[in-house]
Parts: C-alpha cells; structure tokens; sequence
C-alpha cells in the first residue's frame, strides 16, 4: 500500500495535469486498502465531479465523509463549496464559505474562496454582491486567476463584448493560454462573429487536435484541398452536439476520399439511416488506418470550421435531416391516438446537463411542470433520458407525465420515433431539443437566461433549427411565466 504522502502527492500531480482519471484511480486504490484521509477523499470527490463521474448523491456522500474526518477543517470546507457549486447547490456552497472565512489561517491564499464566493453569486443572480467581491480585491494583484474570473463573472451577465476584452487581455501576455483562448471562443459565437468564433473554438476540451491541454490546435487543411485525404470525425462532443453538427458531414463527404464517423454509440443507428451512403460509421476498436495515404482526424465540433464558407447556419444545399423510422412512427402515431382521444400529445423534456450546475439553470421544476401536466387539454409524455443512478429524479420531477418508453433516450431510434409521432415538443436545452429540431418537428425550446451560441434565435425563431421556437427565461430558476406562454399562444391555440 502507497504511503499517504505519496498518494496525495500523485493525486496532486495528476489533478496539475487534468489527469482526472489518473487522480481518480490513485484515489479510489488507497481507500479499497482501508486508507483514510479527508484530502485524499476531498480530491477523490473533485476529480470525480471534474471527469463528469458520481451522481450528486455520491459526491454528497464524499463531501459529508471529508468534512467528518477533516472536523471540519477550513480546507475541507472550501472544497465542499467547490463540490457544491458543481451541483448546482450555491446557496449550501455560500455558508460553508463563510464558516470557513473566519477559521483560515493569516498565511492562507484568500483568492480561492474569493473566486468560489463569486462563483455561487454570479450563478444564482446576485451579480452586484458577485463584482463587489472582485472589486474589493487589490489593483496591484489581479492576476490571471482575478481576470478569469470577472470575465467568466460578464458571461453570466451575457456581457460579451466586455468579458472578450479581458480574455483578449490575458491573451496578449499568454497567448496560449488554454480556457482564456477556448472562452474567447465562445464569446466570439456569443456574438454571432463565426469565423473568428470557430478558429478560437479549436482550443475547445477534447478537441482530438490538441495533443496537449496547454498546446496549441493544430490547423486543419481547408475543405478543397481534402480531395485525395481519408479524414475521421470523432464524436468528441455530447449528442445534442454531434446531432447539430453532422449537418456538415455529406458537404466534407464530397470533398474527401474518403469519410469515416465516430458517433456516440446511441447515434449509430441513427445517423446510418440519415447520411448519405458510402460515409462509414465505425467504433473506435473498428477503424483500420490507412497506411499509404493522408489522413486528417478530427472533432465533430471542428466540422463548422472546415465547411462554414459552404454552409454556414442554413446550407445552400438541400436541408439535412435526421430520418426517424417510418415504421416505427406510424406504430407511436397509432397507440398514442388510442390514448389521447381529443388531447394534444407533448413530449416533454425537462431536465438538461451532465452537472448538477448544468440541471440546476436548465430544469423545469416539478411545480412550474403541473402548468402542462394538470391541462385537461394535454397528454404529456416522459422523453427524458437519465444516465445510470439518476433514476429516481424522475418519480421526483416528473409527476403527471405519461411513461411509454421504459428508459426515454437510450434507444434514440425509438425515441425519435415517438417524437416525430407528437403533436408538440416542450423542452429544456438538451439532446431532445436537437432531437426534435434535425428532424423538424414544431417544438418549444425553454433557453436559460444565460445565453449561449448555440441557442441564438432571431424573432424567437433558432438559428440552428429554424421550424423550433426559443422561449428566453426572464428570472433564473422559475419556467411558468415561459411554460404559460406556451400553452396559451403555442399549445392551446
């Protein structure tokens, strides 16, 4: 067994590097030995929560472990707060800051329980408390750490222009500074300027072109001149991505030798019935490299970059779409006309993110949902897909939706087929609502107050899926004032 120095000293070392999975490991092996230490278990919870793995429960169960072992300790606190924070729970994460705030020690850096403090203001709309905690901080040692945080402080505010210049500023004294050039990015499509918006984009996490997280991108050879290339597309990005972007693939299809795509697994089907024949759909332990010719690999979230000035947002070509099963279809439009009887059929999605943070901004609460679920005028059908351990939330959440798919999501041939057989969609920010639109179903799209590229609409019309309506939220965390417009202009008329 590893002396527990030197685990915390690897766990250390890996987190320095984003080795969550390294860190992770190393974690779990000393407590399997019947090591106990609330460091060990504190930073065992963080990169879990970092590498997107553990439900809130577990991570609560860590969090409440580190705190009993460590009495307390401010330390342990602080890193409670971070874990808290990632779960969407800033208020929790607010008092155990200020418990901490008092009991660290004179020699202690101040600035991570600044950053998290203004973290959990900035995330729960309290953004004059939030800039005040900056402002407070000395002229003279507003560093890297002190800009990244204003700037990602402005996003909240969707204050686009004003946080760009700060990146730009970090930028100009570290030019390869890696979350300042990816968040600069998505300013950039914050503000609809996409060309400049996807070259920065590159420095995006689990880009495939990045061979080291503090490396620069490397460029990708334009879209003519692929004529004689074998290029590979991973599915680098979550579904809702790969599903936005393989509009782009038949266009990179006619330009290369030859197309291999990764998709996410849950995607296969799907897009084999929907992309041109002859683009190959392969798993990772299925591809073959071609060892006399060029090959390009890249991203699915670097396809707008290589084909926008051929089809930008809407293609000049014929509009791509995903093409559910017919057969499949024609039996959901047969059995839920057998339910509803004079009722509109709504799938419903009402949960979106793979953080608890992420969920938070982006669920429709079990309350403001009664709005749809007790109209004597709708049927509402469960599309929510939940990942292994969230099943509970939806006994939780969704009270009044009908279950016609045991795990909604899972099969996504299925699922699209359901959705194409509804009469309308309602839907938080998440795969359904790319689901529904790459399909062209008439759908509701409830967007955080917190704008993002991907969800810019012009007129309430998306950008991206021009047959969907975006419904922008006017107060964080409540939906029934967007949910009433629905039903009474949308779903009711």
């Amino acid at each position: 067994m590893m002396q527990q120095s030197a685990v915390i000293r690897t766990m250390q070392q890996a987190m320095s590097q984003g080795d969550w999975a390294r860190a992770i490991a190393t974690g779990k092996q000393w407590r399997a030995n019947g090591g106990i230490h609330w460091g060990i278990t504190l930073n065992l919870a963080i990169c879990l929560q970092r590498n997107r793995q553990g439900t809130p429960e577990q991570l609560s169960v860590l969090a409440d472990e580190a705190l009993r072992q460590s009495r307390g300790h401010p330390i342990a606190r602080m890193g409670c707060a971070e874990l808290a924070i990632s779960m969407g729970r800033h208020e929790q994460a607010l008092v155990l800051l200020e418990s901490a705030a008092g009991a660290l020690d004179s020699g202690v850096n101040p600035w991570p329980a600044t950053q998290l403090r203004v973290q959990a203001l900035s995330a729960i709309g309290r953004s004059e408390e939030a800039w005040e905690e900056l402002e407070q901080w000395p002229v003279h040692e507003r560093t890297l750490h002190w800009k990244m945080a204003a700037a990602n402080h402005l996003i909240q505010l969707n204050a686009w222009q004003e946080a760009e210049e700060i990146y730009r500023s970090i930028l100009a004294a570290q030019p390869n500074q890696a979350e300042a050039n990816h968040n600069l990015g998505l300013t950039l499509l914050c503000q609809e300027r996409w060309q400049e918006g996807w070259k920065q984009y590159e420095w995006r996490p689990g880009n495939p072109r990045r061979q080291h997280a503090h490396n620069p991108p490397e460029s990708i050879p334009p879209l003519n001149g692929l004529s004689k290339t074998t290029v590979i597309v991973i599915g680098e990005q979550g579904i809702g991505d790969q599903i936005m972007m393989a509009r782009y693939i038949p266009t990179l299809h006619q330009a290369c030798r030859r197309l291999i795509v990764q998709p996410a697994q849950r995607l296969k089907r799907l897009l084999g019935r929907s992309l041109p024949d002859g683009i190959e759909l392969l798993g990772p332990g299925e591809l073959d490299l071609p060892q006399t010719e060029p090959v390009l690999i890249m991203g699915t979230g670097s396809l707008p970059l290589l084909c926008w000035d051929e089809d930008g947002i809407k293609s000049k070509k014929a509009s791509w779409r995903l093409q559910p099963d017919k057969a499949r279809t024609q039996q959901w439009r047969q059995r839920l006309k057998s339910m509803k009887g004079e009722r509109r059929s709504v799938g419903i999605g009402w949960l979106g993110g793979s953080t608890g943070a992420e969920q938070r901004e982006r669920a429709i609460s079990d309350k403001d949902l009664t709005l749809l679920t007790e109209s004597q005028d709708l049927m509402c059908i469960d599309l929510q897909y939940l990942p292994t351990g969230w099943e509970q939330l939806r006994s939780e959440w969704a009270q009044g939706c009908q279950e016609v798919l045991a795990s909604p999501g899972e099969d996504l041939d299925e699922t699209v087929g359901l959705i194409a057989a509804l009469d309308h969609v309602v839907t938080t920010r998440q795969t359904i609502a790319h689901l529904a639109g790459a399909i062209g179903k008439q759908a509701s799209v409830l967007v955080p107050q917190r704008r993002e590229w991907r969800y810019i609409a012009t007129e309430g019309s998306w950008n991206w899926y021009p047959n969907i309506t975006c419904v922008q939220q006017h107060r964080r965390g409540q939906w029934r004032r967007e949910l009433g417009l629905i039903l009474n202009t949308t779903l009711l008329a």
